[in-house]
C-alpha cells in the first residue's frame, strides 16, 4: 500500500470522501460570506461608504453582474435563501441598473422556456383524448 494511505478499502474511501465535502461545504460557505460582505456598504456601525458610492463601486469593479447573481441564486438558494435574498436585494438597491438587467434577462429567459415547451405542450395535448390545449402538465410560471 502507499505510504500514508488508508489500507481499510471501503471505509478508508469513505473517510476520504467525508472529508472532501467537509472541506466543500466550508469552502461554499466561506465564498457566500464573502459574497454577503461584499453586498454591503458598512464594514460596521461606524466605516461605511454611502449608498451612491457604493453602487458606483459595484458596477465600476463589476463585484456583481446579472450572471453573477443568478448564479448565487442557483448555488446558494435552496440552502441559504434570506443571505441570497439579501445579496440580490442590496445589490438591486444600490445599483438599480442590474434590477433592470436582471428582469430583462429572467423575461427572455422565460421566452425561451416557453419557446421550448410548446411544442412539447402540443405533443401531450395531441396524445391524450380529450386534452385541453395549453394543459398545466408543461407549464411555466412567471
Amino acid at each position: 500500500a502507499e505510504q500514508g494511505a488508508p489500507t481499510n478499502g471501503a471505509s478508508g474511501h469513505d473517510l476520504v470522501a467525508d472529508e472532501e465535502q467537509k472541506v466543500a461545504r466550508e469552502i461554499s460557505r466561506r465564498v457566500l460570506a464573502v459574497y454577503v460582505r461584499l453586498s454591503r456598504p458598512q464594514e460596521s456601525a461606524h466605516e461605511f461608504i454611502s449608498d451612491g458610492k457604493f453602487g458606483q463601486v459595484i458596477l465600476e469593479h463589476n463585484l456583481f453582474d446579472v450572471p453573477k447573481l443568478i448564479d448565487l441564486c442557483a448555488i446558494y438558494g435552496d440552502s441559504n435563501r434570506n443571505a441570497v435574498t439579501k445579496i440580490v436585494h442590496s445589490v438591486f438597491m444600490h445599483q438599480p441598473l442590474y434590477k433592470d438587467e436582471f428582469e430583462s434577462v429572467v423575461q427572455h429567459m422565460l421566452s425561451g422556456l416557453h419557446q421550448c415547451c410548446q411544442p412539447l405542450k402540443e405533443a401531450v395535448g395531441k396524445g391524450k383524448a380529450g386534452a385541453q390545449p395549453g394543459g398545466a402538465e408543461l407549464e411555466v410560471d412567471e
